[in-house]
């Protein structure tokens, strides 16, 4: 039996003329007389023979996310690129996918976060200026990883490290490039990261080489030497040490998954311990903490710092899942983790920045008051807390901006208005005990 003639029902481009399913189908049913389409972007069901489709994926939890980005300004804004699904945002709690293709790294701009990045496969990077309603092409002349890493710096607004064969810097969000690498074509480049308190240096790593630099990004030092001989996944830099950092490591071999360094990689201690023996995909230090590491593996979130001898499986709830990268949004409080086959989760950090800890003698905390609308507050003590020994202001990343030693007085001013906008934490230090808040710039 032929056909005479045939009509298109369905399209891969969303949204269509003719209705929308995704390209990659799987199966096609009827179940009595309605067609049901299953495919890489769900469970569509046919209303009418032609091309009114009905998505009834809403539910499912089982996005295969590669990467994600938040924002320290807006945290709820999450941008996050998926396997046969391109790049989706969260943002004022619904997911809209703006663009195609395999998504991969995604990520907000620091300063502005109507600025957005998102990837395709290969290194396809492309820079958004108006949140996701225009893109621009924006890649370096190279071949990229499947995952192809790239990197702001946050002590230079605007400017951007991208590892394809070589690195690759920009100081105009992606405009122009330069190459900051002549290495050979045999390997791509793998995780790149850059020291949060001194962006002249970073690290980077492929199959082949683990290099660090120190002056941003001129001289190249060989940093392997300590280190196993298979694929690295991530590196983290400590927020206050440029020299101190950890890389992790793929795999399925037993003992080879987390090393740390603090001499910025002349030396390395294997800081494997218990971890089980499956692919460790990504580390993240925790500011503010002492040295608080998440990693992100086949089998879900483990954590450790300086006070534990082992690791620990991280949080309940989550599916023992391959996590694909974690992120820390320190705005939030939150630890994120995007998962391949379950979406994504967060749950709260292990030391909570925002939150109060006091001692058994004080039976409340300090008040913050707004003096004005531009970020000018008062600290009031009072008998119940007793007089203020010190305060401290640190940035959405952890990092202190004011340190001060008070003599127990019970009034003190805070002034954040010559600051960018932002989230800020105050640490307030009393004779009763340590407490602090939250204030948004």
């Amino acid at each position: 039996m032929r056909a005479a003639n045939w009509e298109i029902i369905s399209h891969w481009v969303f949204p269509s003329d003719v209705g929308y399913t995704h390209a990659d189908i799987h199966s096609l049913d009827f179940i009595g007389d309605r067609l049901f389409c299953g495919s890489d972007g769900g469970l569509h069901r046919n209303e009418d023979g032609a091309g009114s489709w009905t998505d009834l994926s809403a539910g499912l939890d089982i996005m295969q996310f590669y990467r994600m980005g938040s924002s320290e300004q807006l945290p709820l804004l999450i941008m996050a690129g998926a396997q046969d699904n391109g790049t989706n945002r969260l943002m004022d709690g619904t997911w809209t996918h703006i663009l195609g293709a395999d998504g991969m790294e995604a990520a907000v701009d620091l300063t502005d976060p109507t600025i957005l990045y998102a990837t395709s496969q290969n290194g396809g990077l492309n820079r958004t200026d108006s949140s996701g309603t225009d893109w621009e092409y924006i890649a370096p002349p190279d071949d990229g990883a499947w995952v192809t890493p790239y990197v702001q710096d946050p002590t230079f607004p605007g400017r951007m490290v991208a590892g394809y064969t070589n690195l690759w810097a920009s100081d105009n969000r992606g405009d122009t490039w330069y190459s900051m690498t002549n290495w050979n074509s045999d390997n791509f480049v793998r995780c790149v990261a850059i020291a949060p308190s001194d962006g002249t240096v970073i690290y980077a790593a492929r199959n082949d080489l683990v290099e660090r630099c120190v002056d941003g990004g001129f001289v190249w030092t060989n940093i392997r030497p300590g280190l196993p001989n298979i694929a690295p996944t991530s590196i983290a830099v400590s927020p206050v040490d440029p020299m101190h950092a950890w890389i992790s490591y793929s795999g399925t071999t037993a003992g080879k998954k987390i090393y740390e360094t603090q001499d910025g990689g002349l030396t390395w201690t294997n800081r494997s311990l218990n971890l089980p023996n499956v692919p460790t995909n990504s580390v993240v230090v925790q500011p503010g903490s002492p040295n608080g590491l998440y990693v992100g593996t086949d089998l879900g979130v483990f954590y450790i710092d300086d006070y534990a001898t082992e690791w620990v499986p991280y949080g309940v709830g989550m599916p023992n899942v391959v996590v694909s990268e974690l992120e820390i949004n320190m705005a939030a409080g939150k630890l994120r983790a995007a998962t391949y086959g379950r979406g994504i989760w967060q749950a709260d950090l292990f030391y909570s920045p925002f939150a109060g800890i006091a001692s058994l003698e004080a039976t409340e905390a300090p008040r913050l008051l707004a003096l004005d609308q531009q970020g000018h507050y008062r600290v009031q003590a009072s008998a119940a807390t007793g007089g203020l020994l010190g305060l401290r202001v640190l940035d959405a990343m952890g990092r202190s901006l004011e340190e001060r030693q008070l003599s127990g007085m019970f009034e003190t001013e805070v002034d954040l208005r010559q600051r960018s906008r932002g989230t800020y934490a105050v640490v307030m230090i009393t004779q009763g005990g340590t407490w602090c808040r939250r204030l948004v710039r």
